[in-house]
């Protein structure tokens, strides 16, 4: 018997049938593969582009097989390879509610509600399951906010007299960590006669 392993020699099938071992995916990346078989991406995979990409591998022991251009079947084999893309979730929200909150009057209630921010996650088909509201800004400190459902509520009764005006800005982050532009809100307070 012989127990001597001949060398595989290890590439892919082009278009044309030409033996490779650098191949260009249409509409996606490029992929390499080097002597010991390891398949490398050369580039990133997009779902919403292309969801499978396919390319024909060669293993072989014809040393010669780049240099020929053709493959002898009898010295190696092709295999079919299909690899499908996951659809993960890279689309971050956006906030549609307004950037002005409905005015308030002074001396109100503690912790009034003022505004209620409102995100829309559904962009390409967004597989995220839910998001959550923050709350900065210059005036942040002053509200409180809802983390499930973006209300947003004045800590402390507002004065007009210590300030008229009052802004923040609302973030939605999706489960996925894909966090929207900021919103940038403006209260006014009402003067009343006291």
């Amino acid at each position: 018997l012989d127990d001597i392993q001949d060398t595989i020699y290890y590439g892919f099938l082009d278009d044309s049938g030409r033996a490779v071992t650098e191949l260009t995916i249409e509409d996606g990346p490029s992929l390499t593969i080097n002597a010991s078989g390891e398949i490398t991406l050369n580039g990133t995979l997009d779902y919403e582009v292309k969801d499978s990409i396919s390319f024909i591998l060669l293993a072989t022991n014809d040393k010669d097989y780049l240099d020929e251009g053709s493959v002898n079947t009898k010295l190696g084999s092709v295999k079919q390879i299909v690899l499908s893309v996951n659809n993960l979730d890279d689309t971050a929200p956006l906030i549609v509610s307004e950037d002005v909150a409905a005015s308030v009057d002074e001396n109100g209630a503690d912790d009034q509600l003022v505004y209620t921010a409102i995100a829309d996650d559904s962009l390409n088909d967004d597989i995220s399951d839910g998001f959550t509201y923050s709350i900065s800004g210059a005036d942040a400190s002053k509200f409180s906010i809802d983390v499930n459902t973006g209300a947003v509520t004045l800590n402390a009764a507002a004065d007009y007299e210590s300030q008229e005006t009052y802004s923040f800005n609302i973030v939605a982050t999706d489960t996925a960590g894909n966090a929207s532009a900021a919103k940038s809100v403006s209260l006014e307070i009402n003067n009343l006669e006291d």
